[in-house]
Order: structure tokens, then C-alpha cells, then sequence
């Protein structure tokens, strides 16, 4: 079992012990409900929610977003909303009216209403606006207000942000390490990528060595034997990638045998076929001149549909080694075992 607070500790030194416990006592129970039981997924829940709570002190430093600027800071922050520092002033230090300002007309929020302050940003992975939140509502069968308040609390944050991954479609991009799209998706933008992708390596690297070696009464116990289905079922990458490969080479040796087999087969069919145009006269002369250039041009037939065989088996081929040298590179990266 995943020793969470050892692994966010290792993540966020500084963190606040309330988030890391919300995070730590929660995960064994709400990421297999989600399917997030994977290095990949659980990293990805991860290093976004460390970012997305973090601040100057680091990561896990606060679940709803701090909305309290110097103009001059929103004036950087949100130049095409606050052109000068004199249009930001009052604004500065007034996280309410700033909420309403920036948020109040977009994300689902209703102008004139208070859900820009509402659904400002909350929760493990900051949600913002009342779109996406709505959907987490109908989701748990609450209202959106109420799945907003639950956003950031330590029974159900966690929880919520499963589902967001859900909601969000992040999950493919999980599997294949795609720290750039899972962002896109999560945040909307490429807010703070760097930071992310840090995170996120750091965190595949912790949960890595985490799941190799558990310690018990200061024994390190052998990893546990895994087999190539065992890694099938869990979303290998490494393995998905082999699979292709071997796919793709069946592939290219029907190809190579359909084009022995068709050469034959066209050969004895276009013979047959002219032969019995030849007795057919007048209206089906036409047919018989079709058939003799099909006969005269049979081996080039066969040779262009092997090819498309061969060509299709290649592609097959290269994708699954390509996939496959993206795993070994991201295992390179996290630190897992080289022969794995």
C-alpha cells in the first residue's frame, strides 16, 4: 500500500498538514474508484493539485484561489482587463470585486449575480466558474453551490477532483505523460506549465520508488512479479507499444503471403475469364479487352495491393516502437528499473 503522506511530504516539505492529510487519508479509497491506479494518473492527480494549491511557500498552501493583487500585479496579471495600473486600483486588495470583475461574465457565471465570487477558483484542482461545477453537481446529485462548498471540504475535495479528471478528459493524456495537454485541459491554458511538468516528474519519480519497495519494520520487501498482462491491464505503455510491434509484423507477413497467393489466383482467374469472353461476340467485346489488359497487367495489381499491406505493416510497426521508446524514455525519467 502507497504510503501517501511519505510520498506528498517528499513532493511539498512545506505543505499544510491539513491538505496533505485530505490528499493522504482519501487516496487508497477514491483512485480505484476512478481507475486512477496507475504511476501515470496518480501523478498526474497529483502534481496539478500541488501546483494549483500552491503559492510563494510552496506546494499545498491554500484550496481557494488568492484573489488579493496590487493593481500594479493585476495590471500584469490581466492586462487586456486592466489596461493601466489606475484602471486596477480598485480592485487591489479587494478579492471580492475582483472576483465579479474577472470571472463574473465567463465559465458559466451570470453577469449581475455573485457567481463570479461563488465559483472562483476552489478546491484540489482550483475549479473555477459555475459550468464546470454545475456538472460536478448533477454528477453527486447536489446543486452547484453545494458542490462548490465541497470543493474544499477535506471529505470530499479529493473525490471531486477524480471526477473532474473524468469530466475534463485528462485520462488519455495521463497514460501517455502529456503533462501540455493535461494542462490544457484542467486549466483551460498553459498556466504555469514549467511548474507542472516539474511537478510532475518529481511525483512519477516518488510514486515509482514508492510502489518498487515498501517498508516494513525497516525490511525492504522484493517487489512484487509482474507479468506482461499484469502491465496490459494497468495501461503499459511499454507493452502496448510491443503489441503493436508484433501485430504489425503479423501483419506484413500476410501481406508478403497475399501477394504469392494473389499472383496465383489472379493469374488462373483473368485466364479463365478471357477465355470465355473470347466466345461471347460483339457486345461484351469491350468486357474481353478489359479483361486481357487485366490479364497482361495481373503481377502489377498484386505487386500495389502487397504494398498496401506492407506499407500499412510498417506504419504499424513504427508506431509501436515509437510508443514504445516514449515509455522507456518516460520510465528513464521517473527512475524505474531500466529493465522493466
Amino acid at each position: 500500500m502507497t504510503n501517501w503522506t511519505r510520498v506528498l511530504r517528499a513532493l511539498a516539505p512545506h505543505g499544510r498538514d491539513d491538505i496533505i492529510a485530505m490528499i493522504a487519508d482519501h487516496a487508497d479509497d477514491v483512485f480505484p474508484r476512478y481507475g486512477i491506479t496507475t504511476v501515470r494518473r496518480q501523478a498526474c492527480i497529483i502534481a496539478h493539485a500541488a501546483v494549483e494549491t500552491g503559492n510563494r511557500r510552496g506546494y499545498f498552501q491554500r484550496l481557494d484561489e488568492d484573489l488579493d493583487y496590487t493593481a500594479e500585479r493585476l495590471h500584469e496579471v490581466w492586462p487586456k482587463r486592466f489596461p493601466t495600473v489606475a484602471s486596477a486600483a480598485p480592485f487591489a486588495h479587494n478579492p471580492h470585486a475582483l472576483a465579479i470583475k474577472v470571472y463574473g461574465d465567463r465559465m458559466g457565471n451570470r453577469p449581475g449575480t455573485d457567481d463570479g465570487w461563488t465559483f472562483r477558483g476552489k478546491g484540489v484542482w482550483n475549479e473555477t466558474g459555475r459550468k464546470n461545477v454545475t456538472a460536478l453537481g448533477k454528477l453527486f446529485g447536489v446543486s452547484a453551490e453545494v458542490a462548490a462548498e465541497r470543493l474544499t471540504d477535506p471529505a470530499y475535495a479529493l473525490e471531486y477532483a477524480c471526477a473532474l479528471y473524468k469530466l475534463l478528459g485528462v485520462q488519455p493524456y495521463a497514460d501517455s505523460g502529456d503533462v501540455t495537454r493535461q494542462t490544457l485541459h484542467i486549466n483551460g491554458g498553459k498556466n504555469g506549465l514549467p511548474e507542472r511538468e516539474t511537478a510532475y516528474d518529481k511525483t512519477v519519480r516518488l510514486l515509482s520508488a514508492e510502489t518498487q519497495v515498501s517498508r516494513v519494520s525497516g525490511v525492504e520487501e522484493a517487489p512484487r512479479k509482474v507479468t506482461a498482462r499484469d502491465l496490459r491491464a494497468t495501461g503499459s505503455r511499454t507493452i502496448a507499444g510491443t503489441d503493436r510491434v508484433k501485430v504489425g509484423l503479423a501483419n506484413l507477413t500476410t501481406g508478403v503471403a497475399a501477394v504469392t497467393a494473389t499472383t496465383s489466383t489472379v493469374n488462373s482467374i483473368a485466364g479463365q475469364m478471357s477465355d470465355a469472353a473470347d466466345s461471347v461476340t460483339g457486345a461484351v467485346q469491350s468486357g474481353s479487352a478489359a479483361l486481357a489488359w487485366a490479364e497482361g497487367h495481373w503481377k502489377a495489381l498484386a505487386i500495389v495491393a502487397g504494398a498496401i499491406l506492407v506499407i500499412v505493416a510498417l506504419w504499424q510497426i513504427w508506431r509501436g516502437a515509437s510508443q514504445a521508446e516514449a515509455a522507456r524514455v518516460d520510465d528513464a525519467r521517473s527512475g524505474v528499473n531500466p529493465s522493466r
